[in-house]
């Protein structure tokens, strides 16, 4: 499947272990195209600073760890 989607074996690799730190629309698109979805349905977000959790869990309505502060 790479291939087709212009994708190096290491550039799969990253996209499948959760490792890749960007990706391209048009790699997205080839991805939702081969496998018949939206983008929401391959992506989520995942602050990198922990407080960005608490602040994200906070707005949300979620619960925040104890000892932490939006």
């Amino acid at each position: 499947m790479g291939q087709c989607l212009g994708l190096t074996p290491r550039g799969c690799e990253r996209l499948k272990n959760g490792r890749a730190k960007a990706v391209r629309f048009t790699t997205l698109a080839a991805l939702c195209e081969v496998l018949k979805c939206q983008p929401g349905d391959l992506l989520c977000w995942e602050p990198d600073d922990p407080g960005d959790r608490d602040r994200a869990a906070y707005e949300s309505g979620a619960s925040v760890p104890d000892g932490s502060s939006p």
